[in-house]
């Protein structure tokens, strides 16, 4: 039976801790496939997942918003953000929140509410599919080499059965009430 000493190895200096965050699932405005938000130029042995330069815009919501739109380019307005003056050489991150969405009024097993992101008129397309249920909704959607236009970006939502209506909620924090939602937007690097 071999003993803890026939294991032993040399004690050597180890590199300091990295830095991890969690991987986030998230769409590209190219092909609107999952992916984790790994910077596709990092340095390969470093484990960080996105790179932040700023804050081009913070927007908080904290009054419901009801989205019963059954046509996604005629999807109910969630939240905007202000007018962004943007570069076709970077990466904008579109990042989403609210504390919960719960269907009102239901039609059949087939309800579900569409979140989709947009640029000005453009839906960039669908960040997140909620099937019946209240739940928290996050998510972030990267959006590569925009047009150098003034730029607007959205949430907006949609049902899939005429007739349904959901709430996306948020409210103004404290004791006892939901946290606050909001639209963010910033660069990648």
């Amino acid at each position: 039976m071999p003993f803890d000493s026939d294991f032993a190895s040399p004690v050597t200096a180890q590199p300091a801790p990295q830095t991890h965050t969690a991987a986030v699932a998230t769409a590209s405005a190219s092909d609107h496939t999952p992916s984790t938000g790994v910077n596709p130029t990092a340095d390969p042995t470093k484990d960080i997942d996105l790179v932040v330069v700023g804050n081009l815009d913070d927007q908080p919501f904290i009054t419901p918003v009801t989205v019963t739109s059954a046509v996604e380019a005629t999807a109910d307005t969630i939240i905007n953000s202000a007018s962004l003056t943007v570069s076709n050489s970077q990466i904008y991150v579109i990042e989403f929140y609210s504390p919960n969405a719960n269907q009102t009024v239901g039609v059949n097993v087939n309800d579900r509410l569409r979140f989709t992101v947009w640029r000005n008129t453009t839906d960039l397309g669908r960040a997140c599919v909620l099937f019946p249920g209240g739940f928290p909704v996050y998510f972030r959607y990267y959006d590569f080499n925009p047009p150098a236009v003034a730029t607007v970006y959205s949430v907006k939502g949609s049902v899939a059965n005429s007739g349904e209506s959901w709430s996306v909620s948020a409210g103004a924090g404290g004791a006892g009430n939901q946290t606050r939602g909001y639209l963010r937007v910033y660069q990648d690097i």
